[in-house]
């Protein structure tokens, strides 16, 4: 539902993207994502979180039309 609000906010604001970060170890992100059409835009090799642990981390993108 909120993928779904956001693709019709973002239709009526003219804007042409969505993009999300989500780091290689959450499977099931990248899952639910690619099954509502996002995309592998780039990943950022070595992205480090807060606690000092550092992740490949995936930039996903999703064309609103």
């Amino acid at each position: 539902k909120v993928i779904t609000a956001l693709k019709n906010v973002g239709h009526d604001r003219a804007i042409e993207q969505l993009q999300v970060q989500v780091i290689q170890p959450n499977v099931t992100a990248h899952m639910f994502l690619f099954k509502q059409g996002f995309k592998m835009q780039r990943v950022v090799p070595e992205w480090q979180n807060q606690a000092g642990e550092i992740y490949p981390l995936d930039i996903m993108a999703l064309t609103i039309e």
